[in-house]
């Protein structure tokens, strides 16, 4: 008899008390101490930012009165110069660093039994249990999961094919993965990854210096399911004002955008400026007709879910919008509205092929944590937080698969 969701949940917090909770309490003592420690960086970091400033402003207003006030005046300046560079290349990097670090000390301990409750689902090799080093005295229990981490590696689950055939994001260059599962629940094959996409930062030369171009083209959750239909042609569903592989051209334009406006300002004649507008125009438009073009906008009856979702398909289905509401049926685009309720955002998207659908859902949450250094490890609110999130998404999954 399948349980419901209340006796899922109880049984789900029996198994947490007994059995996660005494491993979790182990590293409080671990957690309050490198809490502690970071505080006191922090801490430092503001007092000489307060300072830096304070020293500013006295010597700005008396800067007239006395070559002490000047003197006084480039010390605060290089101070806060010096705060600013210490904080962002070493200090910032490195809390960020630890706390990381301390949220994959927790799962290598905990997920992997963690997630048995949930079914047939197996998680990212590097958050699986290492075995205590041995040969080695006064091991603790922090050394003990982090030692082997080198060796460690990650399953490709969601590779880079995979993603960019979805058609759901613009070019990118990498992928950085932080948590990842993959299963079968309720007889429907699925993979979860929490990812990163960027483009890689990249320095172009020019006679006016150098142009830096790159960032962050996606990061949330992404997660895949088998479909018990056959989708012959792609079909890709975004939030209004969400890139997608079809706007790739914008990123390119966006860098050609700067040379033309560099050049556009080194001339003085009126007529090549003309040209050179022109022709950044023509590039434009090129450009954008070229990008992803077997894939198409199309035009919907207006409707709620048409005023805040762009579709876009195969061109073989361009023209016949019967055959995209064979798949996009009432229900299914109900249930995909929600996912923005489910998840607090405002940027959800997903693509249809074969027999497989793939969601990303932009958030800048960090999912999936079992415990960080800002809470005790004995406060329940962030092993809820997991629940509610890992049980959201297998909900979804069990709903779109009977879609």
């Amino acid at each position: 008899m399948k349980k419901s969701f209340i006796e899922k949940t109880i049984e789900f917090h029996e198994f947490y008390q007994e059995n996660i909770l005494p491993l979790l309490v182990k590293y409080e003592s671990y957690r309050i101490e490198t809490y502690k420690r970071l505080k006191k960086y922090r801490a430092c970091v503001i007092i000489a930012y307060t300072i830096s400033l304070a020293c500013f402003l006295c010597s700005w207003i008396f800067l007239d009165k006395s070559s002490v006030w000047v003197t006084l005046f480039i010390f605060s300046t290089l101070l806060f110069i010096s705060t600013m560079l210490l904080d962002g290349f070493f200090v910032s990097k490195y809390i960020t660093k630890e706390r990381h670090k301390f949220s994959c000390m927790l799962k290598q301990q905990c997920l992997e039994k963690i997630i048995k409750l949930f079914g047939d689902i197996t998680i990212a090799s590097k958050f699986k249990k290492v075995p205590p080093v041995k040969n080695q005295k006064n091991i603790t229990p922090e050394q003990s999961a982090l030692e082997t981490k080198n060796e460690i590696q990650t399953e490709d689950w969601h590779n880079r094919e995979d993603l960019w055939f979805s058609g759901l994001f613009p070019d990118f260059d990498a992928v950085d993965v932080d948590d990842e599962f993959c299963g079968n629940y309720n007889g429907v094959n699925f993979k979860i990854s929490e990812v990163c996409l960027s483009v890689s930062k990249k320095a172009v030369a020019s006679d006016n210096g150098v142009v830096y171009y790159g960032g962050v083209v996606f990061k949330g959750i992404i997660f895949s399911l088998s479909s018990n239909k056959i989708i012959d042609t792609q079909i890709i569903i975004s939030t209004k004002g969400d890139f997608v592989q079809k706007d790739s051209w914008i990123y390119i334009a966006g860098l050609l955008f700067i040379y033309v406006m560099k050049l556009f300002f080194e001339i003085d004649n009126f007529i090549f400026r003309t040209i050179l507008i022109a022709i950044f125009i023509i590039v434009t438009i090129l450009l954008k007709r070229v990008s992803a073009n077997h894939i198409k906008k199309v035009q919907l009856p207006k409707s709620k879910f048409s005023e805040k979702f762009n579709i876009y398909t195969g061109v073989s289905l361009t023209d016949n919008t019967s055959d995209i509401n064979q798949f996009l049926t009432p229900d299914f685009l109900e249930k995909f509205q929600k996912l923005n309720t489910v998840f607090d955002t405002n940027k959800a998207k997903c693509s249809l092929f074969d027999n497989k659908i793939t969601f990303a859902i932009k958030t800048k949450k960090n999912l999936f944590e079992i415990g960080t250094l800002d809470k005790s490890l004995k406060d329940p609110r962030s092993i809820n937080d997991f629940y509610n999130e890992l049980t959201a998404i297998l909900k979804i999954i069990e709903d779109f698969s009977h879609n």
